[in-house]
């Protein structure tokens, strides 16, 4: 079991009987967590995780149905300042900077980008010269993609329907990228075998998820702002995730162990959840247009976030002590196609 998560005594958790999704291991291997649903996301149902000690991968239990995962599409109208608009550019020419590198130099690169949200990282990523087709199940987000920069929209899922329907043959992409996307997939093993399979010998996969290990959990729980349950159906480790991705056919892991987008953004959000008592206020206020979604105290909690900023050299002290504990707030891996 993870350090930082307690094993759940109280009998809410359901599941702890089956079989793991990801790697099959038996019901002995099978440890229910102390964490669940956040309270502003009950109307969405009780959930809870269980986590298989073989593989080091916890799941939500019950599997959570497709309405209960559906996230909000990202509003054109942000919330956030001027400074803030310009760290998140930041934080998107980073990951650029990250992926970039690692396709081919002398030609477009084919990119699939599974889970791409509003499509500012596929954007990006068209600018620097690559073809970068966006798998998205909210059609609402179609809106923010770029075709001048060479991105084109799919609103599915990344599944077998919807890579065929695409057109995209076996081994015919360069690079696949799953920023914060297979935690939400029902079957990452699929999804990954599905990966290695369009990935041509020597692609790369990148992929980062939360870091279930990571110290934000442990102080967090619950209300860790990448908890997120049941949105989340997988929650990795990192060596849960490196052995996933293994399975799948996948070498040379490379893990990267700072990230400044998540580090000190989880940190700033988690610390603002357990002083308020809401789940991701917010961001769900800047990015998804949900300034209603305030807890059970939403006056308190309105407050406090506009004070939030004085959290930030806190904020930043953790993000520190988390990496240099190699507990970072997310698994950063990418691995290529064997």
């Amino acid at each position: 079991m993870p350090p930082l998560q307690r094993a759940d005594t109280s009998g809410a958790v359901t599941g702890t009987g089956s079989h793991c999704r990801l790697c099959g291991a038996g019901p002995d291997a099978q440890v229910a967590l102390d964490l669940h649903t956040s309270d502003d996301l009950r109307e969405l149902g009780e959930y809870g995780a269980v986590l298989c000690t073989r593989c080091h991968v916890a799941r939500t239990e019950p599997a959570p149905h497709d309405v209960a995962r559906v996230i909000s599409p990202d509003v054109q109208e942000t919330a956030l300042g001027t400074a803030q608009q310009a760290l998140m550019r930041r934080f998107i020419r980073q990951r650029v900077a990250r992926v970039r590198p690692l396709l081919p130099a002398g030609r477009r690169p084919r990119v699939a980008d599974v889970g791409g949200g509003a499509c500012a990282f596929a954007n990006a990523l068209g600018v620097a010269g690559c073809d970068v087709m966006v798998f998205e199940p909210n059609p609402a987000n179609a809106r923010f993609a770029d075709s001048s920069a060479g991105v084109r929209f799919v609103p599915a899922p990344f599944d077998e329907g919807a890579v065929a329907a695409a057109g995209i043959a076996d081994g015919s992409l360069d690079g696949i990228t799953m920023w914060h996307s297979l935690e939400h997939v029902p079957d990452p093993a699929a999804t990954l075998a599905l990966a290695r399979r369009l990935l041509r010998p020597g692609g790369v996969l990148y992929v980062c998820v939360p870091n279930l290990d990571a110290m934000q959990a442990t102080l967090g729980g619950t209300r860790w702002c990448y908890a997120d349950i049941p949105h989340h159906v997988t929650h990795f480790t990192l060596e849960g995730l490196q052995a996933a991705m293994r399975r799948a056919g996948f070498g040379a892991l490379t893990p990267h162990l700072w990230n400044a987008e998540y580090e000190v953004f989880g940190w700033y959000q988690t610390l603002l959840n357990l002083l308020t008592r809401s789940h991701n206020f917010f961001y769900n206020r800047a990015k998804k247009g949900k300034q209603a979604n305030a807890g059970p105290h939403p006056r308190w909690t309105r407050v406090a976030t506009s004070f939030g900023p004085l959290l930030l050299p806190v904020a930043m002290l953790a993000s520190w002590l988390g990496t240099a504990d190699s507990r970072p707030a997310c698994a950063e891996v990418h691995g290529i196609a064997s």
